[in-house]
């Protein structure tokens, strides 16, 4: 029986999706850190959470520090953003693990992925990952490529994570009773 390290969700999500040879590995990994260290989340609220003020006041400086971050996004992405909103968006199921998207050609399982996708979270997050494609199935006239992803910040993880938790709220909110 397998046994899933974190749940899946199904969305719409503009990604890109490049096929990696042996030697681009290593430089996309490197890039995939870099932009990993440029987007760590802010230790802020770690900061607030733990000092002497008012909760009523905390909150209201948590919200604040989330609204700055929303914009200091959009106006650092700038390009990247305007870019990957414009990639066609396909449907995904995705995880803190991996993620499976469609694909009109297969891809050979072991084949390494340079995986980038946007999160329609507040603020945005441009995820950038090395992904492996471990299996892919045969639906009609699609192929459906799973991938686990090998190389991801722990930030990125976590946005995921955060993305998926989300999505299962909304869709237990919007299901029938």
């Amino acid at each position: 029986m397998e046994r899933r390290s974190y749940q899946r969700v199904k969305a719409c999500l503009p990604l890109k999706v490049r096929v990696l040879s042996p030697q681009q590995v290593e430089e996309a990994k490197r890039a995939c850190d870099i932009l990993s260290a440029c987007s760590s989340l802010s230790q802020l609220e770690e900061v607030i959470e733990r000092s002497d003020l008012p909760l009523p006041l905390v909150e209201i400086l948590m919200a604040m520090n989330k609204k700055l971050d929303l914009v200091l996004s959009l106006l650092t992405s700038g390009e990247d953003f305007t870019r990957m909103i414009r990639e066609e968006t396909k449907e995904v199921e995705i995880s803190g693990s991996g993620l499976t998207f469609p694909s009109p050609h297969p891809l050979p399982v072991g084949t390494k992925l340079k995986i980038r996708l946007l999160l329609p979270t507040a603020p945005f997050h441009i995820i950038e990952a090395i992904g492996e494609v471990v299996r892919v199935a045969k639906r009609g006239d699609r192929h459906l490529i799973c991938v686990a992803f090998r190389h991801i910040g722990d930030d990125e993880r976590e946005e995921i994570v955060r993305f998926t938790f989300e999505k299962q709220k909304e869709m237990l909110r919007d299901k029938p009773h």
